[in-house]
């Protein structure tokens, strides 16, 4: 009966040790690396929060500058056509390009017609414009471009800040033919 009793205890032993280290190997390996991770995700919120009080402060800054730069744009677009007679040439219109660049208070050290770019038809060619100034001017140099009759489209734009303004990378798509505009 001893006997009995002594093996019982043991057993009792066994099980409470077993328990007690499973225990302890569930918050060391659970719990403590958990308490890590909500820790770093609360850092993280703290940030969120005060990059979003930081958006609220500059929020009306940014309507400001939204409803002065939705004046400088057209209205409507008219209906646009092509017609059939032939542009000015290739090198005349970089000209154009350049002038109104200069017009619009950017600086124009690059515009390169792409040759190979000359669409199937035939009735359209790439060019490859790179200015620098400040966004206001920048972006009165796009107004500008979109007023010309022979702009198909801005294809592409990059716009990078550097210490001088904003240095800006355009491809624009030119018809070979005057568009007409329907009033």
């Amino acid at each position: 009966m001893k006997r009995f009793c002594d093996t019982i205890i043991t057993l009792r032993k066994t099980i409470f040790i077993s328990c007690a280290v499973s225990c302890v190997v569930l918050i060391l390996l659970g719990i403590i690396p958990l308490a890590g991770q909500h820790a770093s995700l609360k850092k993280e919120l703290v940030e969120y929060e005060a990059t979003l009080d930081e958006q609220r402060l500059y929020s009306p800054v940014y309507k400001a500058i939204l409803l002065e730069t939705a004046m400088l744009f057209p209205q409507g677009t008219p209906e646009i056509t092509f017609s059939q007679r032939p542009s000015a040439d290739i090198s005349e219109l970089l000209t154009i390009i350049g002038k109104k660049a200069i017009i619009a208070g950017v600086e124009p050290f690059n515009i390169t017609p792409y040759p190979d770019s000359f669409s199937k038809s035939g009735d359209a060619f790439k060019v490859g414009c790179d200015v620098r100034g400040s966004y206001v001017d920048l972006q009165k140099f796009i107004i500008n471009l979109s007023a010309m009759t022979t702009l198909v489209s801005i294809e592409e734009m990059a716009a990078i800040a550097d210490p001088d303004g904003v240095y800006c990378s355009l491809q624009l798509r030119f018809a070979l033919h005057e568009k007409r505009k329907e009033q």
